[in-house]
């Protein structure tokens, strides 16, 4: 009975770390920006609406007496 030569394949099974390390950083190279901004969306969305409310508001030192006047006699 004859047998063939038999050739070993060498199977590398060990993760590849450089692979993993650029798949890790092209993540964070998309999600950083998509973060940032939201938080700048965020940020101004919130400030316009503080400025929307305030924005019909006329403050006491903006009147002159006879308004101020017209109030008082409005409240008593």
């Amino acid at each position: 009975m004859e047998y063939e030569e038999v050739t070993p394949i060498v199977v590398d099974t060990e993760p590849v770390i450089v692979e993993t390390a650029l798949s890790m950083s092209m993540i964070f190279f998309i999600a950083a920006p998509i973060v940032a901004g939201l938080i700048v969306f965020l940020v101004l969305y919130l400030n316009k609406s503080k400025k929307s409310k305030n924005d019909n508001l006329i403050y006491e030192d903006e009147m002159d007496e006879q308004e101020l006047k017209d109030i008082d006699n409005e409240i008593n």
